[in-house]
Order: C-alpha cells, then structure tokens, then sequence
C-alpha cells in the first residue's frame, strides 16, 4: 500500500536509519562452466523460476546464459492481446536477423496464463521458443513448469527433457 505525499510527510518524520541489510544468493562453483559446456553441446538450456524476470535475467548473465550478443525479448504482458503482439513482435525482429544472432525468450507467468489458455498463443509461442537458443520463464508456477514440459515433450516427443 503506497502512502500518499501528505500522509507520507506526516508519518515519515525524523527517521533515523538503524542499519540496511542486503541478501546475495551466489551461483554454485562451477555453474558458468557447466553452462557454457551445456551450450557447447548444442542443448537448449530452458530456466524455469520462480523469480521476477529482471532477477532471472541478471542470473542469466552471471551464469553466462546470457550476453550481449544474443538477442532478448521479454514477453510480460497480462493481456492475450497484448501477449499475441509481443509475440509477433519477437518472431518478427528475430527473422530479420535470418540467423545472424540467436535469441533468447524471457516470458513471464502472467503471459504463460494466456499462452496455455488460447490455442492460438500456444502455437505462436511453441515456433518462438523453437527459434530461440535459451528461454528463461519467470514467475511460474509449479503447474506452469509442468505445462511448459508437457509442450516441449508434445513437440518433441524424441527428446529428453530433464525437469
């Protein structure tokens, strides 16, 4: 709940600041490496989590999933209209690149709702994330992992997935 000006100037008066604390989740030892094999190998590496995309999306730096040479487009909205246009956007932008640079797919779970809701989305979403060399899905849920497992298996019912 966010105080307004007024009410704000009148509580928060004389404060004194008592201490700050920060919290660092480090990677394991090793991980980069591990990673950095794992792409090598030409495995798409897929991080399903919990996290708020910017959080997944600086693990996704440290652990060099990602860099700057890759392409990165964050599919976040929460309307299926919406999630329909970044999606198009996404696949659009990619093809102009016709291979030159790989992609990565940043999707958030307000948009997984709507993508594994609309036939349409789902469609759209299995060819991007096709297109992409890492995809990193933010904010979801349990069910939602399993259902971006189901799909990839659906799609590739010869691969291994490991969840």
């Amino acid at each position: 709940m966010s105080l307004g000006p007024k009410l704000r100037s009148l509580v928060e008066r004389e404060l004194v600041v008592l201490g700050a604390t920060a919290i660092e989740d480090k990677l394991q030892e090793g991980v980069p490496e591990t990673i950095d094999h794992i792409k090598a190998a030409g495995i798409k590496l897929w991080v399903l989590t919990g996290d708020k995309i910017e959080t997944a999306i600086n693990i996704g730096y440290s652990c060099r999933l990602l860099d700057d040479s890759i392409n990165q487009f964050i599919i976040d909205a929460s309307k299926s209209l919406e999630v329909y246009k970044q999606l198009c956007i996404a696949e659009n932008k990619q093809n102009l690149y016709m291979g030159q640079r790989q992609m990565a797919l940043i999707v958030g779970g307000d948009s997984l709702l709507k993508i594994f809701q609309n036939d349409k989305l789902r469609e759209r979403f299995a060819k991007l994330v096709e297109m992409a060399v890492v995809v990193l899905a933010c904010r979801v849920s349990p069910k939602q992992k399993a259902e971006i497992v189901q799909m990839a298996r659906r799609e590739h019912p010869t691969a291994t997935t490991l969840a």
